[in-house]
């Protein structure tokens, strides 16, 4: 695991990443884990950091494990961020390059 880039721009792999300024409810949010499990799955990158497995964002019960949810996913290739947040409580998040 590291957290610096070795390249100064993104690679060919992070080109395709579809950034998400502004998640404003479960039904965008809940694709967006989708995608990056499958940009986990592929082998390209890797979870890097959390605050709760991916694949266990709701409880039991169906509520959200916590008031706000991320995880920052590193590109093997170049060492590029991503992370998708999301506000549970109020209902808004993002997918963005970056920490």
């Amino acid at each position: 695991m590291f957290f610096m880039n070795k390249k100064s721009r993104m690679c060919d792999n992070c080109k395709h990443i579809r950034i998400v300024k502004q998640i404003k409810s479960e039904e965008e949010y809940l694709p967006i884990i989708e995608e990056i499990k499958k940009l986990l799955s592929d082998g390209k990158y890797e979870m890097v950091a959390n605050n709760c497995p991916i694949d266990a964002l709701k409880t039991e019960d169906g509520y959200w494990v916590d008031d706000g949810i991320w995880h920052t996913i590193q590109c093997k290739e170049c060492g590029t961020l991503f992370t998708c947040s999301v506000d549970t409580y109020h209902g808004f998040g993002s997918f963005r390059k970056g920490k």
